[in-house]
Order: C-alpha cells, then structure tokens, then sequence
C-alpha cells in the first residue's frame, strides 16, 4: 500500500511539473500589421516558432521552402532529420523564441531576420523568400551563395558530410613565420561561425 501511494504521488509530482512548464512556455500572441511583407514574415515565423516550440516537427516543415539549403542540413529533408535528432535529445523543450526584438529587412521577395537571445545574443538568423501568398525559409543569409564563388585561400570552407554541409574559416595570423600550434573553436547549436568569432576573442588573440 505504502508502495502504490510512492508511486500515485510521484505521477501527480511528474504531472504538476508537466502543467508547469507548459504554462512557462506558452508563447503570448504576435500583434502585427499583416498587410505589409514586414508583418507576414513576424506571422510566418512566429507560426514556425510555435511548431517548432511544441515539438511538432512536421508542422515545422511546412515553412521550410523546397528549395532550402543550409550548412546544418543540406536540404529540407535533411533539417527535418536534424530537428527529430533535436527533439529525441529533449534540445526543443526549454528553447525561446522572441519575434520582438529581431532585427527583419526586407528587399522585394527576399528578407533576413536575426532573432536575439535573451542576452541579446545573436541566436539565430534566417534567409526567407516569398513563394506564390506565402513566405518560406530558404536557410541562413551566409548561405544562400554558391560556395565556391566565397571560397578563398586561407579563408572560408565547406565539405559535404553525408548531406550535411561542415563548413569553417581559417586564420592565419600576419607576420607568421615559424610552426605554430593550431587552435579550434567551435561554436554551439544553432549559432554560427561569425558569432563565434565575436564572443571568443581568439581572432584578437591571433
């Protein structure tokens, strides 16, 4: 008897806890002008953000183009792929997206949108394209090129890893004459290299 109560509280406890956390997480309605190409991307993003919030992958997808590319998956197929791995590993429950305060411009039937951390840390950023009524995300704005037009020496990279683009720049600090350790710095999940750079201070240190 004393076995069953354990175990009757400890589901109330997990379900309290459950109820808690949605509560948290529940993301408050996006007001915007939807008549302008600003307010239907905000619109667009925040549905993503809500999809992508919830865990519901599928749904997620549908505001990813056909013809997306990026260098964390090299097409749709492969970032629908990489948001499951996310899911698995539990990456999705604690994530927060704030349309708010993104920076968002827009040419014509193309935009970018930087979306900031509550640091105000660049946290991700997205290249978007209108096909037909609807806004799509093509990838990240430092991808939508051709790699080998920005390959340089010494400089920018990317290799094809299993469909999976793995990309890094190369620094080679001036006056450099004799052997010299080499050093890696990586960035996290959902940041980039140009971040990176920004909050290590290794280019500096170089």
């Amino acid at each position: 008897m004393i076995l069953k109560n354990l175990i009757i509280c400890q589901k109330a406890t997990v379900f309290v806890l459950l109820l808690i956390l949605m509560a948290c997480s529940k993301r408050k309605p996006l007001v915007v002008n939807d008549q302008t190409a600003e307010g239907q991307i905000l619109l667009t993003m925040d549905q993503w953000a809500e999809a992508l919030t919830s865990g519901d992958i599928e749904k997620t997808m549908t505001f990813y183009s056909e013809n997306f590319s990026g260098t964390e998956a090299k097409d749709k197929e492969k970032m629908s792929e990489l948001l499951n791995e996310a899911k698995s590993y539990g990456m999705l429950l604690f994530l927060k997206i704030d349309l708010m305060t993104a920076d968002l411009k827009v040419e014509g039937d193309t935009a970018e949108i930087v979306i900031y951390n509550e640091d105000g840390e660049l946290e991700m950023d997205f290249a978007l394209a209108k096909e037909g009524n609807d806004w799509r995300i093509i990838g990240v704005p430092s991808e939508i090129c051709n790699y080998e037009d920005y390959t340089e020496p010494y400089g920018n990279d990317c290799v094809d890893m299993g469909g999976y683009y793995r990309c890094w720049d190369i620094l080679i600090p001036e006056g450099l004459t004799n052997k010299a350790p080499l050093v890696l710095d990586f960035h996290g999940w959902t940041e980039n290299v140009s971040h990176q750079r920004s909050i290590s201070g290794f280019e500096a240190l170089a």
